[in-house]
């Protein structure tokens, strides 16, 4: 970033501190209590929790239906809303549902309404993938996280929830998937059986011998007398098994994080092996193209027991680099035997300088009226001796959003400590803001010395849309690179990339699975200058989460999609 947008960004901030922010409404810290995919019975309630803010002199009610294909699904019911006084912030809590039939919604749209004049004051739709069916299965838990790798006779125990009106009850099935087919060699509980009205359940699976990849879990409603199959759907997973185990894996913190020197990244996990001498094992982190993070320390080993829970850290203490893996790695006690080397995606950013623990308010995704802030605060650690000064600025994809109004920045002395901060979009049209960057400069505004860059959904004025396509980026704002998110997103099985080029480059574009396997070559060659959209078909994938990554000779940029059939 220039200096000269550096110093325009710091007139703005200036400029907007009388903003109108006191009358103005957000809705935003969206929770869908069934999570972005379930399959409910009737009558069950699909609720929908928020943080609101109600600036309007008469109030505000805040109503959601629910959506599919941009129209109402008729049919539904929902718990009402009161009226929210002006003036007042909080939390509120919706429900939809259907009582018969079968539906489909993929959105729930949350209004915010005057409650005299029904006029709509804030907007937003949610993706969801949820059916309303006589016969259904929810509240899924599975015993062990995804990704984990178990120990062959270790049972996956699967408890769930169960809908039916069927008079004689039903059975129900959970079963392991591999590339779209039941996986060989798998032993299973019987069905489970649940009487009519609700009940809970459990099913589990294990493999004996060998090594397994099982990517989605079966599930199967059948009638009493499994002659019927009244409903099939499947949840994705990332589960293996063999000789040796790590799983229930946590990285601390979460990824995307900015880090300083001699700031760790802690990783927990379970281990466990079938070599009775026991073994060795370590964490660290990896960059693209699977090469250690150097220079990195990183926790070492000695001869461990044949199972047991592990802590492990790595950290940078000199350079700048990147952990876009997290790497555990399990060994023979003699050092010179891989038993299990495993790969996490991550994105931890290490240097001299850190901007982390960011949290906005209201969180993301969230509508606002223009002029209404989003605050946020954070900690930073710094060396620069004469201190340094903090702005948060906010992008639309890759460009700087318009009209936007940020704070000022006081001078942060050097070490560490805390800081906060607004941005905002003043004036229409409205606008879309994908990413928080928040920069670090020294105290005459030179640099930027660090930038952390955020993921958020925030639109400011008119309708948010979660799910809506990007718009083509400012041509004169186009990077070396950028690469835009998949739409849509999740998807089934066709989904299209946009790739921004600023000249005419060389430019691969592979998906690659969680364990950092080539699954699919989209790309290889000269792109010309401007936005081209690939096609990508994931009719031969199963069902799960992958990374979708674009290179040219100057860098890489990569994103997350979902699959889900």
């Amino acid at each position: 970033m220039s200096r000269t947008i550096n110093r325009l960004a710091v007139a703005l901030a200036f400029l907007c501190l009388g903003a109108g922010a006191s009358s103005a409404n957000w809705m935003g810290g969206f929770i869908l209590e069934r999570g972005d995919t379930a399959f409910l019975g009737n009558s069950v309630h699909a609720v929908v929790t928020l943080d609101y803010k109600v600036t309007s002199p008469n109030g505000a009610r805040i109503l959601v239906y629910p959506f599919e294909n941009g129209s109402l699904v008729a049919g539904y019911s929902w718990g009402g809303s009161p009226t929210y006084p002006t003036g007042t912030t909080g939390t509120a809590g919706n429900y939809l549902t259907f009582t018969t039939g079968t539906h489909h919604m993929d959105s729930f749209r949350v209004r915010m309404i005057d409650p005299v004049t029904s006029t709509t004051l804030l907007d937003i739709y949610l993706p969801a993938d949820y059916t309303f069916a006589n016969n259904a299965v929810n509240e899924i838990a599975f015993s062990h996280s995804s990704p984990s790798w178990l120990l062959n006779g270790e049972n996956l125990v699967i408890d769930f929830a169960c809908q039916t009106d069927e008079a004689a009850g039903v059975r129900v099935s959970a079963r392991p998937y591999s590339g779209g087919s039941l996986s060989p060699g798998y032993t299973a509980s019987g069905v489970a059986t649940v009487p009519m009205g609700s009940g809970t359940g459990q099913q589990w699976f294990r493999f004996n011998t060998g090594t397994h990849d099982v990517d989605a879990v079966r599930f199967q409603v059948w009638n009493s007398t499994l002659s019927t199959l009244l409903l099939e759907f499947f949840v994705p997973v990332d589960l293996h098994w063999g000789d040796h185990s790590i799983k229930n894996i946590t990285l601390n913190p979460p990824f995307p994080e900015c880090l300083a020197w001699g700031q760790n990244v802690t990783v927990e996990f379970d281990y466990a092996t079938s070599n009775p001498a026991g073994c060795l094992a370590w964490a660290y982190g990896e960059t693209e193209g699977n090469l250690i993070l150097f220079p990195q320390t990183y926790s070492g080993s000695v001869a461990l027991p044949v199972r047991g829970h592990l802590s492990r850290t790595f950290r940078m203490d000199a350079g700048e680099g990147q952990a876009a893996y997290v790497r555990l790695l399990m060994k023979d006690v003699t050092n010179t035997t891989n038993l299990l080397s495993v790969t996490i995606p991550a994105d931890y950013h290490f240097g001299r300088h850190a901007i982390r623990d960011v949290v906005f308010t209201p969180a993301s995704p969230a509508v606002l009226d223009l002029g209404e802030y989003v605050n946020l605060t954070y900690n930073y650690v710094t060396t620069e001796a004469g201190g340094v000064k903090i702005q948060p600025l906010p992008y639309t994809y890759e460009a700087l959003s318009p009209r936007y109004g940020v704070n000022s920045s006081p001078v942060y002395p050097v070490g560490a400590g805390s800081g906060s901060g607004y941005l905002s979009i003043l004036v229409a049209p409205a606008s879309l803001v994908t990413r928080a960057g928040i920069h670090m400069y020294d105290s005459a505004w030179a640099g930027p010395l660090h930038s952390c860059w955020k993921p958020v959904n925030y639109t400011f004025g008119g309708t948010g849309g979660v799910t809506a396509a990007p718009d083509l980026p400012d041509p004169a704002a186009i990077p070396a690179l950028a690469l835009g998110q998949n739409f849509p997103n999740p998807f089934n099985p066709l989904t299209e990339i946009p790739v921004d080029l600023a000249a005419p480059a060389h430019v691969t574009v592979r998906v690659y699975d969680l364990r950092g396997r080539l699954v699919a070559d989209i790309a290889d060659g000269v792109l010309p200058e401007g936005r081209t959209v690939f096609s990508f078909d994931g009719s031969r994938l199963a069902s799960g989460e992958y990374l979708y990554v674009a290179r040219t000779p100057d860098g890489s940029r990569a994103r997350r999609m979902v699959l889900l059939k």
